[in-house]
């Protein structure tokens, strides 16, 4: 433990792959699918009076006739009160848990500064010579092909 490591970490099979659905499994699939139907229809859903008043704006008498004459403003403005009371009661556990946490954390420093490490280091962590690493650190773009366990394997096409 008195010795530094790297703060290198590597992808292992466990993690959620994002990027490769292909190698997600189907039920991560299917909740992914399923997690962002239901907020796109919730997103639509928040766009509607947006919608209307636009329609409003075109000519179109819907909102006229939906708000005025059959009195739909009442239910607009029992909504209004609702939302008011949300986003107030939001914004004030937000101001609320702030201080707490300025309270709890006043004169106290809890992060630590990181280690650097040398070239060397790095280069004996991933199994490779400090002089091609150096090299490599020059690099704007690369590529690197890893094996199946995360390993560095080979890297081409340095662009200075």
């Amino acid at each position: 433990m008195d010795k530094p490591r790297p703060r290198v970490t590597l992808a292992t099979s466990s993690s959620i792959i994002i990027e490769s659905p292909n190698l997600q499994t189907r039920q991560q699939r299917l909740g992914s699918t399923l997690f962002t139907l239901i907020f796109w229809l919730l997103w639509l859903y928040l766009l509607l009076p947006l919608l209307s008043l636009a329609l409003w704006l075109l000519g179109f008498n819907i909102v006229y006739h939906q708000m005025i004459i059959l009195e739909g403003y009442k239910g607009l403005l029992g909504l209004l009160k609702w939302y008011t009371l949300f986003f107030g009661g939001l914004c004030t556990s937000l101001l609320i848990w702030g201080r707490i946490n300025f309270i709890r954390f006043r004169n106290k420093e809890k992060r630590t500064k990181v280690n650097s490490l040398s070239t060397a280091e790095v280069a004996s962590y991933f199994n490779q010579n400090a002089d091609s690493l150096a090299a490599w650190q020059k690099c704007k773009k690369m590529t690197l092909h890893l094996s199946k366990e995360g390993h560095l394997v080979k890297v081409s096409d340095c662009a200075n």
